[in-house]
């Protein structure tokens, strides 16, 4: 089993749903947290570039590969419902989806993989 944070607004790359990391990151660029916010979502991030490794070239250059965690990743997924509590604060709903098949994995470690999405799953992740 595999699982995503999600927000409601399609990347346009991977036709899917924006991934949560890159809604706060744009929250981040943008100037719209609290200080506390901030601080906390600089928190998360740094915990998340000591504990999960960053995909290959490969993988990164794959434009409609969308990530996911393996079920089992327990803490990164503990991990994530702090980036959840930022993100929400402003108005950005997030939704957790699960899948058993992602697509075709361009990208696999012990916590997540890179997968592009078949056309079937892309319209059950819109």
């Amino acid at each position: 089993m595999f699982v995503r944070f999600a927000a409601r607004v399609r990347d346009r790359d991977s036709l899917v749903r924006e991934g949560i990391f890159i809604v706060a990151y744009r929250l981040y660029e943008n100037g719209d947290l609290a200080a506390f916010e901030r601080a906390h979502l600089e928190e998360c991030i740094g915990w998340f570039e000591a504990n999960l490794k960053v995909p290959h070239a490969y993988a990164r250059a794959r434009e409609r590969a969308i990530y996911w965690f393996n079920a089992s990743a327990q803490s990164h997924v503990r991990k994530m419902w702090d980036l959840v509590w930022i993100v929400e604060r402003h108005d950005v709903s997030i939704s957790l989806v699960t899948t058993r098949e992602p697509g075709v994995i361009v990208y696999e470690d012990e916590h997540q993989v890179a997968a592009e999405p078949w056309l079937d799953l892309r319209r059950r992740l819109n």
